[in-house]
């Protein structure tokens, strides 16, 4: 077992966090900027998840997982221990969870994956609701669509071809230059801003979330980016990425003002997307959120302009930009009216 890894998990039982000795270390992954995942066995049989890194990022991590564990202790797993390790790395451990993610359950028990993305966006809404604050940030949906737009007309030429145009056609369909569209909604943009906040996970997609079908609970991980924000933010990646991911493209192409192309999503998908929205359509409404339609319709568009801006592949980043651009013209058609 490596060094730093025994002398957390020896020191969490001698602190009488465990009950047995460290008998194996097996690691999982080297994580993004330097940090080290894997799993601590210890005698008993007992498991437990150690992760450390760069200071700042993993000390952040835990204090993140507490913020959850305040407001509802079921919707993450609990962190046993942590440890400052010199002056720029920490390390914790953590409870180990066997429970495959969504993503896995949706392609290998989608059966399991439909149940557990309900169970998931109730523990959700009930984190939303005990965490609610009066004040909110501004959650920048337009600033960061515009900015997002111009990085992918940066990636694809024919992206920035489209750009050229004050319409674009997608199948067919004309809808408004989005950055022309994004120009028209900042003048309403008092019309976007929450109107309370509540922790948010930050990175809520299908691989966050794990569902164990023997408890029926559902865990959420990797919550780097919580923060006090708006729950669109949140629920508008969740649905953003479900789409993407499974989205089949047949074909797809940008030429001369026109996006066109060929794609599905399978009902199963479908109806997942219809039970996240209907739950939290419903949450809004007991909340009295009456923007919240719109600033879902802004997350979506934001996280479908963000994926062109950083694939490679032609064909995805223009069904991904072509949704995009008909989320936006959502909130500027409700805007118009």
């Amino acid at each position: 077992m490596e060094s730093y890894v025994a002398d957390i998990a020896y020191e969490a039982v001698d602190k009488g966090v465990f009950a047995s000795r460290p008998s194996s270390y097996s690691p999982f992954s080297d994580g993004l900027s330097g940090a080290n995942v894997g799993m601590v066995e210890f005698e008993d049989g007992t498991k437990a998840v150690y992760k450390g890194g760069p200071l700042d990022e993993i000390a952040g991590e835990v204090r993140n997982y507490g913020e959850w564990e305040k407001y509802n202790p079921a919707a993450v797993p609990k962190v046993f221990y942590s440890k400052k390790e010199g002056d720029d790395r920490c390390s914790f451990l953590m409870e180990y969870i066997e429970s495959p993610n969504l993503h896995e359950l949706y392609t290998q028990k989608p059966e399991e994956g439909r149940t557990g993305t309900l169970k998931a966006v109730d523990e959700l809404a009930k984190s939303y609701e005990r965490s609610k604050m009066s004040a909110c940030p501004v959650d920048n949906y337009l600033d960061k669509i515009t900015r997002k737009v111009k990085q992918s007309a940066e990636k694809h030429e024919e992206i920035a071809d489209l750009l050229k145009y004050d319409t674009i056609a997608i199948n067919g369909k004309e809808y408004t230059n989005p950055l022309k569209m994004v120009e028209e909604l900042e003048k309403h943009n008092h019309r976007y801003k929450a109107p309370f906040a509540t922790l948010t996970h930050g990175d809520l997609h299908a691989r966050n979330i794990h569902y164990d079908q023997g408890t029926g609970r559902t865990y959420l991980i990797d919550p780097e980016k919580t923060r006090f924000g708006d729950y669109a933010a949140d629920v508008g990646r969740l649905l953003a990425t479900t789409t993407c991911n499974y989205t089949q493209i047949e074909s797809a192409s940008a030429k001369d003002g026109n996006i066109d192309y060929q794609s599905s999503l399978d009902d199963y998908f479908k109806n997942i997307i219809s039970d996240v929205e209907r739950k939290f359509d419903n949450f809004a409404e007991d909340n009295f959120d009456r923007g919240f339609h719109d600033r879902l319709e802004l997350s979506r568009a934001s996280a479908k302009f963000v994926l062109p801006a950083f694939s490679d592949d032609k064909e995805f980043s223009f069904v991904s930009f072509g949704e995009g651009v008909k989320l936006l013209d959502e909130v500027y058609q409700n805007t118009k009216k």
